[in-house]
């Protein structure tokens, strides 16, 4: 049996030639079948610079592992990871990819999916009003593949700030290289470390932002709820552990759907969440993640905070007493086609708040009392501090939001779509008689 060994730049090939909607429909559909999936929780190994995880994973009839090394400090080289492609047939290892921009990738594959899906026409908002500025924090390769799905996807996008901690090579590196693919989008970079200029630019940046994508290890929130305006999509990548945080308290209690009192009479999640913005259009308002296990476990910004999970969320992922949700799963909006497998988006904002499919049906001061934990300062407690930030900058109006933690599934769905387009594309090196008995 040969062995199929694909580099980083063989992937990269590849992976150029899946279109946008080919690598929506992909996530789609893991996030669809996420529930009949295989995969145990990742499995960690200290070494003296690294941690080594391991994720296996099964979904449908595509089983890997991947193996991720977390380096100790901060490495400018990134994570090293490798993924293992089983053979259906066989059981033997199929396929050995390099996964260092796979898991970018899927990442962000995922989250454009919950940017399309939050901006989904429906009768009560049947033109969402176009993105136009997105503001990016980090400079890894998560950012870049955010931005550059975004980016194609969403052409009315026309300015992007990237927030980074220090003007360092890789942030320049990341601009140009935006720069050079997209030359009509007006590029700007806000460094977290110089304390005179970042808060206000910060904040100017935010206040006018549509779209927010998060992608950094941070413990501590990025910026206070209130430079993030109305109407905004937060996207978060970056935490992967209940001590990771990149957003506090009060960010994700705007994604929250309450239950008001004029929600008693059936009105949408979309008309409710624009009752205090009478003369605005409607708000949309949501909280999504791409695993309710996982997130429960793992989303540092959604753990000790008040967030009602509902069945199966518990850490060790036993059924409970059905409770009413805060959160809905991304894969629950997500339709395949009995006819020919396609992929359908379902509007989320048509269920109605009142009923206990939807979001339990609590009432507002119960809610809010829930909101215990202390909203997390943002790193240096300069931007909370900052003298020009008045009363008058307070904008506390629903929002959508989006958590991922990466799912294994996620590992294994791409990296067997490469191998397969990888075979007939021809690309990568193929080892003849790596297990020749099976040749036998």
């Amino acid at each position: 049996m040969s062995l199929l060994v694909l580099s980083s730049g063989d992937v990269s090939r590849v992976a150029a030639s899946f279109t946008l909607d080919e690598l929506q429909d992909m996530m789609a559909g893991v996030f669809q079948a996420v529930e009949t999936a295989c995969m145990p929780h990742r499995t960690a190994i200290a070494m003296d610079q690294h941690t080594a995880l391991f994720m296996p994973a099964r979904i449908g009839h595509a089983t890997s592992i991947k193996i991720a090394s977390v380096p100790a400090s901060t490495d400018t080289r990134g994570l090293p990871a490798s993924t293992l492609v089983l053979d259906e047939d066989t059981g033997a290892v199929k396929a050995i990819v390099n996964a260092r921009s796979l898991t970018a990738l899927r990442n962000a594959a995922g989250s454009l999916l919950s940017t399309r899906l939050v901006r989904l026409p429906s009768p009560a908002l049947p033109n969402p009003p176009p993105l136009t500025h997105v503001v990016a924090f980090g400079a890894g390769a998560q950012i870049a593949a955010h931005l550059q799905l975004h980016l194609r996807a969403y052409p009315s996008l026309v300015r992007c700030t990237i927030v980074n901690r220090a003007f360092n090579s890789r942030v320049h590196a990341l601009r140009e290289s935006l720069e050079a693919k997209f030359t009509k989008v007006k590029f700007e970079l806000v460094a977290t470390s110089i304390p005179v200029s970042a808060p206000h630019a910060l904040r100017t940046a935010l206040r006018t932002a549509n779209l927010v994508i998060c992608a950094t290890p941070s413990t501590s929130s990025l910026f206070p709820s209130a430079w993030l305006p109305t109407g905004a999509h937060v996207v978060l990548v970056g935490s992967y552990t209940p001590q990771m945080c990149e957003v506090g308290t009060q960010v994700v209690q705007r994604a929250v759907p309450r239950r008001l009192d004029a929600a008693s009479d059936g009105r949408s999640a979309t008309t409710v969440a624009s009752l205090s913005h009478p003369n605005s259009p409607p708000r949309r308002q949501i909280l999504l993640v791409d695993s309710i296990p996982a997130c429960a476990r793992e989303a540092g910004e959604l753990i000790g905070v008040g967030v009602r999970w509902g069945a199966s969320s518990s850490p060790d992922g036993t059924e409970g007493e059905r409770e009413a949700r805060d959160v809905r799963e991304i894969g629950e909006f997500v339709r395949v086609r009995s006819e020919d497998g396609g992929i359908e988006l379902v509007d989320p904002f048509q269920l109605k708040v009142g009923s206990a499919e939807a979001w339990g049906g609590h009432g507002a001061d119960e809610s809010h009392s829930r909101w215990n934990a202390p909203v997390q300062a943002a790193q240096g407690s300069d931007y909370l501090d900052d003298p020009s930030h008045s009363s008058d900058d307070l904008d506390q109006g629903p929002i959508t939001l989006f958590k991922s933690v990466g799912l294994g599934a996620q590992d294994a769905a791409i990296a067997s779509a490469v191998v397969r387009r990888a075979e007939a594309m021809g690309v990568g090196v193929l080892v003849a008689g790596y297990d020749s008995i099976l040749d036998a």
